[in-house]
């Protein structure tokens, strides 16, 4: 058997498998499910929550909310999707991010780029400083930025099936434009968005079975590109990003989460890509943006750690999402996040 078939009855066995956990834990989920009236802590399963618009509620941390809020959002009702699929992505947060921005602000600064969501909603008017760890992911939103329709007709050839999945993930090139449309068809067609790559740094996770009535809108990929083209792109760590940081300016920061959402301690996984030690210096780098008079905006998980971590001089808002656990037809849970931010009530909008 051909290593390219192997990979493919890989797949079938691996999604078999997902399939049964996932129908495990839907049953399970729905035995435990709280009422819908309140905001209950769930770890999330790997499900395509990423790509589901969540309501949210806010609440002083410590304090028991009395159900998700769905106030009219300053933001408006009409967002921009990312092109990215990104664990941990925060568009669910974008309708109700202005009750903690500042009214006016100089640059923006978001060095946990991700997906780009909060980015590509927030439109910044000034400079925009834009960053992560992942050379791939930045070379992609760069690429995007400046040739969106040579990404798009490379795009154009690929298909989303298990054959096409598995040739396309074997494939290297030294092209930046192929390489950011190997990037986004892999993003778009894996399992639930994940980004993981073996020993060798070679990506490697398995086809993702998802269906789309449209895999990749040209209008979108213009958009974004359009608003890019206001942004600084770079391949860094987030504390890189300090050197740009001004006195008036706002830093968005939502780092992978190192514990998880209720309290059994620390997820392992995450834990390698961004570890206790880095929580620790994040901190660091907050006193460092607050010293020279910017305001920043953190998210990361509810979980006392963190609370004792980041909320020495800033108070954490608990930050309550709805959620679909195991994907379509599952039992709906909630999710409580901590938002922290130097931003005043009386400079919010």
């Amino acid at each position: 058997m051909s290593s390219h078939s192997q990979a493919i009855t890989t797949a079938n066995r691996i999604q078999s498998r997902i399939d049964r956990q996932l129908t495990a834990s839907t049953k399970n989920l729905r035995n435990r499910a709280s009422s819908s009236d309140h905001c209950a802590s769930m770890l999330p399963l790997p499900c395509q929550s990423s790509d589901i618009e969540n309501e949210t509620c806010t609440t002083p941390a410590g304090k028991a909310s009395s159900g998700c809020r769905t106030d009219e959002p300053l933001l408006g009702t009409e967002l921009e999707k990312p092109i990215l699929r990104w664990a941990g992505g925060k568009s669910w947060l974008v309708k109700h991010l202005d009750r903690f921005l500042p009214k006016t602000f100089n640059n923006y600064h978001e060095p946990f780029l991700g997906s780009g969501a909060i980015f590509f909603n927030l439109r910044p008017g000034n400079k925009s400083f834009l960053s992560d760890v992942n050379s791939e992911l930045i070379n992609a939103h760069s690429q995007i930025r400046e040739d969106p329709d040579g990404v798009l007709q490379v795009l154009e050839r690929f298909r989303n099936t298990v054959d096409d999945y598995y040739q396309i993930r074997e494939t290297t090139s030294s092209s930046p434009t192929e390489k950011a449309a190997r990037f986004i068809f892999l993003n778009r067609t894996c399992f639930n968005g994940l980004y993981r790559v073996n020993r060798e740094g070679e990506f490697n996770v398995p086809y993702g079975f998802k269906s789309y009535k449209q895999l990749f809108d040209p209008d979108r990929f213009r958009r974004l590109s359009e608003l890019l083209k206001h942004a600084t792109l770079w391949c860094g760590d987030f504390e890189d990003s300090l050197s740009n940081v001004r006195e008036g300016d706002l830093v968005f920061l939502d780092p992978p989460y190192t514990v998880s959402h209720i309290k059994n301690g620390f997820v392992k996984y995450n834990d390698k890509l961004f570890s206790w030690g880095d929580q620790k210096r994040l901190v660091s780098f907050i006193e460092k943006v607050r010293s020279r008079g910017a305001r920043y905006i953190l998210t990361n998980a509810n979980h006392e750690s963190i609370r004792d971590l980041f909320g020495r001089k800033d108070t954490p808002i608990t930050v309550c999402r709805s959620n679909v656990i195991g994907g379509r037809g599952a039992a709906r849970g909630t999710i409580e996040e901590y938002v922290f931010t130097n931003v005043n009530r009386e400079e919010s909008l």
